[in-house]
């Protein structure tokens, strides 16, 4: 992409020694790593900024701001260019704009999976690359582990070898089909009791699934927890 030619380019300098042989491009790359560490330091180590193009019209030491509706530094980011004159006096000579990616470790399909097949730790790898361009969140790390801690996994849909996984591509077997018996457990105050239900839709752990309690002849929202057990979220329909 072509980059728009400053009107007047001189090399910034740092608070330190001038280093007149840096080009004002390494420059400005150089303060855009360290407005981001500084302005987003839960991000640190995650974002690269690449210069796309940039206008600047005086020189002095560099200072790179940010817009103050920023929150999200991801993308195409803009940013003002000051400089401080000889009274160290700042203000606004241009302006830089850049491609900020996002780099995270993602869990990738060493193989091609179809829907419903069983998949192992050994089937996937943790690999760091960009996520900037991603559609939907990838599935991390530590989500994998919580996952794989209750049991072994099935694939949501096909995965082709080399895929980065969404966060909803795994999950462990079903812990509830429809008409399986499912044991929920119902707290309401001082008040605990544990039903004998019937599950009216699938789920796996974490979901939210509707059974019906045949003794009560109540429908109830519930999650479920484990293969065949559910905790009480909501009574639906109440007997009369």
């Amino acid at each position: 992409m072509k980059r728009a030619l400053p009107i007047s380019v001189a090399l910034w300098t740092l608070m330190g020694p001038a280093i007149a042989s840096d080009p004002i491009d390494t420059r400005l790359l150089v303060a855009a790593d360290s407005l981001l560490a500084a302005a987003f330091p839960t991000l640190h180590g995650h974002l690269k900024a690449s210069l796309m193009r940039y206008q600047v019209t005086a020189s002095g030491p560099l200072q790179l701001r940010l817009p103050p509706t920023t929150k999200d530094p991801i993308g195409h980011l803009q940013v003002d260019v000051w400089v401080a004159d000889a009274q160290q006096l700042w203000r606004k000579v241009g302006w830089a704009l850049f491609f900020v990616a996002r780099y995270d470790s993602v869990v990738v399909a060493r193989r091609t999976f179809q829907r419903g097949d069983n998949v192992s730790g050994a089937d996937l790898a943790i690999v760091w690359q960009e996520t900037t361009r991603l559609r939907t969140p990838p599935l991390s790390p530590q989500q994998l582990r919580q996952l794989q801690m209750q049991g072994p996994l099935e694939a949501m849909r096909r995965i082709t070898a080399g895929e980065v996984l969404r966060a909803d591509d795994l999950k462990p077997p079903r812990a509830a089909a429809t008409g399986e018996t499912v044991w929920m457990r119902y707290r309401r105050g001082a008040l605990e009791l544990l039903l004998r239900c019937q599950a009216r839709m699938p789920g796996y752990v974490g979901d939210e699934i509707e059974l019906y309690a045949p003794q009560t002849q109540a429908t109830y929202r519930a999650r479920l927890t484990a293969p065949g057990w559910a905790e009480w979220i909501a009574t639906l329909q109440a007997s009369r």
